[in-house]
């Protein structure tokens, strides 16, 4: 039986093929409406839990996914797109939809979003497992990545080297994992999205974790929500390994795959970030 998570083809046909069903949903829909039934997004810096978050918030009634993702560098093109088009394409989600992405940070997506009311939710991880995980997936698994042919055939060091340093004159232009990064702190900092980290999410305090995502959405949609049934049901149907993209997920598995000349090379482009993020105190790792 074909696992439609980990198919991307079929899980990029049902994206396409939901956009019809979506289009129709759209018509007519009023500023009411959006205050009524607000859309929950789903953001996320690449290679960072998109698939748990979504799966936690999935579970709350009258949520529908209809397969839209808003992401401001599609993976088969290098060209990022600006924060007017990515505000165009956030303003056309449907009331009460679920919606995941990968969307950068701007003035004019944060202004779209607001005006239809959006629970804005993103997630973002350890940068260096982020790191090793990029350089994974774009070898082994998205043969449609526009930078998968040069990752594939270097060895795992080189990959990850590649996923640490970027190379803005490969595939088009692949920035460094700071850089990459950078695109979506002003989510991070903003008290207005509610910014939560993987290793939180999977840790032994995950169900008081996904206690305050619930509360975050009620408190924001002025709904009443069931959040013990919630939190339960979100326990039950989190299983990361179903997802299209999964490797072996935790956290902390740089320890293992960084070497000295990895780390160096880590610092040197993304020391800081680590510090910002309250990963580390300084760069003595």
């Amino acid at each position: 039986m074909i696992n439609f998570r980990r198919n991307v083809v079929l899980k990029k046909a049902w994206r396409y093929g939901s956009a019809f069903p979506r289009a129709w949903r759209l018509m007519g829909v009023s500023g009411e409406l959006y205050k009524a039934d607000a859309p929950v997004l789903v953001n996320s810096v690449p290679k960072s839990g998109t698939y748990l978050l979504q799966k936690i918030l999935g579970v709350v009634d009258g949520k529908r996914d209809w397969g839209n993702f808003l992401a401001s560098q599609p993976s088969y093109s290098s060209r990022v797109r600006d924060g007017a088009q990515m505000a165009s394409r956030a303003s056309r989600m449907v009331p009460g939809e679920l919606v995941c992405g990968h969307l950068h940070f701007s003035k004019e997506s944060k202004e779209a979003l607001e005006r239809l009311n959006a629970v804005h939710f993103l997630i973002y991880r350890d940068p260096r497992d982020v790191a090793i995980s990029e350089a994974h997936y774009l070898g082994e698994m998205n043969r449609w990545h526009y930078m998968h042919r040069t990752f594939k055939p270097l060895s795992e060091s080189e990959r990850i080297a590649l996923s640490i340093r970027g190379n803005e004159s490969a595939g088009g232009g692949y920035p460094d994992i700071g850089k990459r990064y950078a695109a979506f702190l002003g989510w991070i900092e903003d008290p207005e999205v509610y910014s939560v980290s993987y290793e939180r999410l999977v840790s032994d305090e995950r169900a008081l974790e996904f206690r305050k995502v619930f509360e975050f959405l009620s408190q924001k949609t002025g709904q009443a929500l069931e959040i013990d049934s919630l939190v339960q049901r979100a326990l039950e149907a989190v299983q990361p390994k179903r997802s299209h993209t999964f490797r072996r997920g935790g956290s902390g598995g740089w320890r293992a795959d960084l070497d000295e000349a990895a780390k160096r090379d880590f610092k040197a482009v993304a020391g800081d970030l680590l510090i910002r993020l309250g990963y580390e105190d300084s760069t003595d790792w």
